[in-house]
């Protein structure tokens, strides 16, 4: 597992970000942003927790107690939107069976669940066919 800087410094590339626009983005000076990407210090609470929504990542991934991004919450919840956008039921019995699913896919690639979300929005404008085309080659995968 790594540290809390070099998960910062990676979840920060990983957007293509650089230190500067980052910490514009953010309300901060580059080199408080520097410092943490350094470990030379650590933001307060309420900074970590605002760092983890912006990455849409758990504090607990972020500090570097688990490997796991995503809280079963928040897939939970990505997932919901994924089957509205996709008018498919959202109801809890059908949540839970894809959730198990679908939760040990994103274990194995964390960010598919985020694919799978912005794709699904694009569905909305295919066809009934096309989408049933594309959702089936999904399930394929």
């Amino acid at each position: 597992m790594n540290t809390f800087a070099e998960t910062l410094k990676e979840l920060r590339t990983n957007k293509n970000l650089t230190q500067e626009e980052l910490a514009e983005i953010w309300g901060i000076k580059r080199n408080t942003l520097a410092n943490w990407e350094t470990g030379r210090t650590r933001p307060n609470n309420n900074m970590l927790m605002d760092i983890a929504s912006y990455f849409n990542v758990t504090t607990d991934y972020l500090l570097g107690r688990t490997d796991e991004r995503y809280s079963d919450e928040k897939i939970l919840e990505v997932i919901g939107e994924l089957l509205e956008n996709m008018g498919l039921s959202n109801d809890q019995q059908t949540l839970t069976g894809l959730a198990a699913m679908i939760i040990t896919m994103i274990q194995k690639n964390p960010d598919q669940i985020i694919q799978w979300k912005n794709e699904g929005k694009c569905l909305l404008s295919l066809t009934p066919e096309k989408r049933k085309e594309k959702i089936i080659k999904w399930r394929k995968k």
